[in-house]
């Protein structure tokens, strides 16, 4: 018989650009941001990957808002 494992640590990475990474715990997954672009999630709690994936694209989107980039 063969004993499967989870990770309990995952690599979070949106937009081709590492976020940090996903501990899980009893009741989801906590946070930890390994680039400063994601300082605001750091240590926060969610439900899901997907919820931290969500929620670390609407911060790079947020960013890209308030720092366009020039045309130039």
């Amino acid at each position: 018989m063969t004993e499967q494992t989870r990770s309990d640590i995952l690599i979070v990475a949106v937009a081709g650009c590492r976020a940090g990474l996903a501990a899980r715990l009893d009741s989801g997954f906590r946070f930890h941001a390994s680039n400063h672009r994601f300082n605001g999630l750091d240590g926060q709690e969610f439900a899901t990957v997907e919820d931290i994936h969500a929620a670390a694209r609407g911060a790079l989107a947020k960013l890209r808002r308030s720092f366009p980039l020039s045309a130039s």
